[in-house]
Protein backbone atom coordinates (compact mmCIF):
# COMPACT_ATOMS: atom_id res chain seq x y z
CA UNK A 1 0.00 0.00 0.00
CA UNK A 2 1.36 3.27 -0.56
CA UNK A 3 1.51 5.93 2.01
CA UNK A 4 1.68 9.74 0.98
CA UNK A 5 2.75 12.24 3.72
CA UNK A 6 3.80 16.07 3.63
CA UNK A 7 6.26 16.66 5.84
CA UNK A 8 7.86 19.96 6.40
CA UNK A 9 10.84 19.09 8.93
CA UNK A 10 14.01 22.00 10.51
CA UNK A 11 17.37 21.95 9.33
CA UNK A 12 16.74 20.54 5.68
CA UNK A 13 16.42 16.67 6.54
CA UNK A 14 14.69 13.67 7.72
CA UNK A 15 16.04 10.57 9.26
CA UNK A 16 14.59 6.74 8.26
CA UNK A 17 15.38 4.68 11.08
CA UNK A 18 13.77 1.67 13.43
CA UNK A 19 12.28 3.25 16.48
CA UNK A 20 15.05 1.85 18.43
CA UNK A 21 18.10 3.38 16.45
CA UNK A 22 20.45 6.30 17.92
CA UNK A 23 23.12 6.07 15.71
CA UNK A 24 22.31 9.06 13.55
CA UNK A 25 24.80 9.80 10.44
CA UNK A 26 25.75 13.47 10.55
CA UNK A 27 24.86 15.66 7.81
CA UNK A 28 26.28 17.05 5.08
CA UNK A 29 25.05 19.08 2.19
CA UNK A 30 25.58 16.27 -0.56
CA UNK A 31 24.91 13.39 -1.25
CA UNK A 32 21.39 13.49 -0.78
CA UNK A 33 20.84 10.16 1.33
CA UNK A 34 23.64 9.46 4.14
CA UNK A 35 23.89 6.29 6.44
CA UNK A 36 25.58 5.55 9.57
CA UNK A 37 24.10 1.75 9.07
CA UNK A 38 21.36 1.78 10.60
CA UNK A 39 19.89 4.88 9.58
CA UNK A 40 19.37 7.43 6.77
CA UNK A 41 19.24 11.26 6.87
CA UNK A 42 17.70 12.25 3.64
CA UNK A 43 18.47 15.55 2.58
CA UNK A 44 14.58 17.90 2.28
CA UNK A 45 13.37 21.70 1.32
CA UNK A 46 13.75 24.54 3.63
CA UNK A 47 10.26 24.47 5.74
CA UNK A 48 9.94 27.49 5.38
CA UNK A 49 9.72 26.63 1.62
CA UNK A 50 6.85 24.54 1.96
CA UNK A 51 6.11 20.37 2.44
CA UNK A 52 7.94 17.58 1.17
CA UNK A 53 6.05 15.04 -0.42
CA UNK A 54 7.46 11.83 1.37
CA UNK A 55 5.55 8.60 -0.73
CA UNK A 56 6.73 4.82 0.26
CA UNK A 57 5.44 1.88 -0.86
CA UNK A 58 6.32 -1.69 -1.37
CA UNK A 59 9.12 -1.75 -4.85
CA UNK A 60 6.97 -2.82 -6.72
CA UNK A 61 4.33 -0.17 -6.14
CA UNK A 62 6.19 2.72 -6.42
CA UNK A 63 7.27 4.24 -9.45
CA UNK A 64 10.96 4.91 -9.78
CA UNK A 65 11.08 8.35 -10.43
CA UNK A 66 14.20 10.92 -10.65
CA UNK A 67 17.07 10.05 -9.51
CA UNK A 68 18.27 6.87 -7.35
CA UNK A 69 19.54 8.82 -4.02
CA UNK A 70 20.05 5.37 -1.77
CA UNK A 71 19.60 1.82 -2.79
CA UNK A 72 20.48 -0.22 0.55
CA UNK A 73 19.12 -2.23 3.42
CA UNK A 74 18.92 -0.66 7.21
CA UNK A 75 18.05 -2.79 10.64
CA UNK A 76 14.58 -2.51 11.64
CA UNK A 77 14.28 -5.16 14.46
CA UNK A 78 11.11 -3.75 15.73
CA UNK A 79 9.40 -4.20 12.49
CA UNK A 80 8.73 -0.19 11.33
CA UNK A 81 10.46 2.80 9.95
CA UNK A 82 10.63 5.74 11.95
CA UNK A 83 10.58 8.84 9.92
CA UNK A 84 11.61 11.71 12.61
CA UNK A 85 13.11 15.12 12.03
CA UNK A 86 16.27 16.39 14.10
CA UNK A 87 14.52 17.13 16.85
CA UNK A 88 13.35 13.23 16.86
CA UNK A 89 9.71 14.79 16.55
CA UNK A 90 7.93 11.83 14.80
CA UNK A 91 6.74 12.82 10.86
CA UNK A 92 5.69 9.18 10.06
CA UNK A 93 5.83 5.14 10.92
CA UNK A 94 5.69 2.40 8.46
CA UNK A 95 5.02 -1.06 9.96
CA UNK A 96 7.71 -3.30 7.51
CA UNK A 97 7.58 -7.24 7.90
CA UNK A 98 11.21 -8.26 8.36
CA UNK A 99 14.14 -7.66 11.07
CA UNK A 100 16.01 -5.93 7.67
CA UNK A 101 14.45 -3.85 5.58
CA UNK A 102 16.26 -2.88 1.99
CA UNK A 103 14.96 0.74 0.39
CA UNK A 104 15.51 2.56 -3.09
CA UNK A 105 15.16 5.96 -2.37
CA UNK A 106 14.53 8.29 -5.29
CA UNK A 107 14.28 12.69 -5.33
CA UNK A 108 13.34 14.65 -7.81
CA UNK A 109 16.98 15.74 -8.56
CA UNK A 110 16.81 18.85 -6.38
CA UNK A 111 19.51 19.69 -3.85
CA UNK A 112 16.85 20.36 -1.64
CA UNK A 113 14.45 17.39 -2.62
CA UNK A 114 10.66 18.50 -2.83
CA UNK A 115 9.55 14.59 -3.76
CA UNK A 116 11.36 12.00 -2.14
CA UNK A 117 9.74 8.26 -3.00
CA UNK A 118 11.01 5.09 -1.14
CA UNK A 119 10.30 1.70 -2.48
CA UNK A 120 10.83 -1.04 0.53
CA UNK A 121 11.35 -4.73 0.77
CA UNK A 122 12.36 -7.04 3.00
CA UNK A 123 16.39 -6.50 3.35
Amino acid sequence: MIKRFLIAPPYLQFFISDPAARNSPHQVERPTVISSGDCLSVLCQYADEGQTELIVGDFDEVADEGGLAYDGSIPTPNKVLWFADAELTELARVPVSTNVTRLRIFTDGLQFPERVVIGIAPG
